[in-house]
């Protein structure tokens, strides 16, 4: 098994560690590893790294890398299956899917997020209201306990599926999936936009687009927006026609060019004139422009049009790769948060004023509709949840501690829960109000990891203070 020294930062660039990390590449390898490791050895299981929190840094410093164990097992088109390993990729299986007349519900936009990695984070999508998370997607997998025994579990009839989903890589290692599928007519999807002018507005018409026939509808929303504007956003909702995207192939291959230029020189040179920006405090108004611009522009641009499925899941890939490395000087963050539909409006107006108190705003704000799921870390429930991201850069630890204890504390005032895989600021006093089922996961965690031996700094974080 492959072994190398990394220093392995979250995708947000808010956090980093040195790490020794493991790279196998059959199943037969991994379970020897983890069945002659001693007991105190202790590491973390990584997917892609597209995490924004903290959740496979190693607490110590040794790290399982699953991306080697990328194989398509079986494709079952009659029972509407697909099986394979942990390590395959969604873009590289979505393609797969799609030339064969099926796709994966319940994706996030990112590309090269491993399955496991997905089940992991029990991820949503565009689609999530329809679907659900991810949780929904799984029929059964096969579990890699610490002590290197495999268990085949199955949704449904196993106590431990309700902690492995959304359990965020602690209970055991994941090593292949058994999903279901949905068949659609081709790969390019119908799309219809809509413009609204209030944040209440924005919610009535996603609501009512999920009633629709669709096969996906989210919201992007305007938080600078002055007065009664506030929230005025864009509804997008679509459904798959008949046709094929061309582009399968072409957005796999991860674009290291931006405009043209390499991406690291575009990024670095991007970065440096966006932080002379910020350090002028011109960057607030500069976005409050940009956004104004954005949504008069789609105001008055094509209500229906036709896009590729991969284009439309998976934008920044074909507009800004890698874009996440305009934060590598001080990192960036996302909170995801997700409510009652009644309460949603509150408490959003609120958090976005809790933002402004401390000199920031979301840079990027987002609405989708969830279903609910029984996982007992799950982010899913019957409601709302909004995505809001904000730049780390010129901020004091202190005064964003501040903020974000604000803003977890307001979340939890509405009867909110925050995405665990995200957000690595919440405390496990914090966990234990919006997750009451952690003690059942708990359980499961001793069941199959008596010794903890798989730990990360999330969990350190996380669970080591309950009792």
């Amino acid at each position: 098994m492959r072994l190398e020294q990394k220093l392995l930062h979250s995708y947000g660039h808010n956090s980093s560690k040195k790490c020794e990390v493991l790279f196998p590449s059959q199943v037969a390898e991994l379970r020897d590893f983890v069945a002659s490791e001693a007991s105190s050895a202790t590491f973390s299981i990584k997917g892609a790294g597209n995490s924004f929190g903290d959740v496979f840094l190693p607490e110590s410093h040794s790290v399982i890398d699953m991306s080697g164990l990328n194989r398509i097992i079986s494709f079952n088109p009659l029972n509407r299956t697909v099986t394979v390993e942990a390590g395959v990729h969604v873009g590289m299986l979505q393609q797969y899917l799609l030339e064969s007349g099926f796709y994966l519900p319940s994706c996030s936009g990112a590309i090269d997020n491993t399955v496991a990695g997905d089940a992991s984070a029990n991820i949503n999508g565009k689609d999530s209201w329809k679907h659900g998370h991810y949780f929904h997607n799984i029929l059964s997998l096969d579990l890699l306990d610490s002590a290197g025994e495999i268990h085949s579990i199955t949704n449904g009839s196993d106590e431990a599926f309700l902690s492995i989903i959304g359990g965020l890589g602690l209970i055991g290692i994941i090593v292949s999936l058994t999903m279901r599928i949905e068949p659609v007519q081709g790969s390019m999807l119908s799309v219809s936009r809509a413009t609204t002018g209030s944040l209440a507005e924005t919610v009535s018409c996603l609501v009512e687009q999920c009633k629709e026939p669709n096969d996906f509808a989210y919201a992007w929303v305007d938080p600078l927006a002055k007065g009664k504007k506030c929230g005025r956003g864009v509804v997008e909702s679509s459904r798959f026609v008949q046709g094929s995207d061309d582009n399968l192939t072409d957005l796999l291959n991860k674009p290291d060019r931006v405009l043209g230029m390499p991406d690291d020189w575009f990024w670095n040179s991007y970065r440096r004139s966006w932080n002379i920006v910020q350090n002028l405090n011109l960057h607030e108004p500069i976005f409050r422009i940009v956004n104004a611009t954005r949504y008069q522009f789609l105001k008055r641009s094509t209500a229906n049009f036709q896009s590729g499925y991969f284009k439309y899941q998976f934008p920044m890939m074909s507009t800004l790769p890698n874009w996440n490395k305009r934060f590598v000087k001080r990192g960036m963050q996302e909170i995801h948060c997700i409510f009652n539909e009644l309460r949603f409006e509150t408490a959003v107006l609120e958090l976005w004023g809790i933002m402004s108190q401390f000199g920031l705003y979301p840079e990027l704000a987002a609405l989708r509709k969830h279903k609910h799921d029984d996982a007992y870390l799950s982010f899913s429930a019957d409601g709302l949840s909004t995505t809001l991201s904000y730049d780390r850069y010129g901020q004091a630890d202190d005064e964003l501690y501040r903020m974000e204890r604000k803003l977890v504390e307001t979340v939890i005032k509405h009867g909110g829960k925050i995405y665990l895989a995200k957000f690595p600021y919440i405390t496990s006093e914090e966990l234990r109000v919006m997750y009451p089922k952690v003690d059942q996961f708990l359980v499961q965690k001793k069941r199959f990891d008596p010794e903890n031996r798989l730990v990360s700094s999330a969990s350190a974080r996380l669970f080591d203070n309950l009792t």
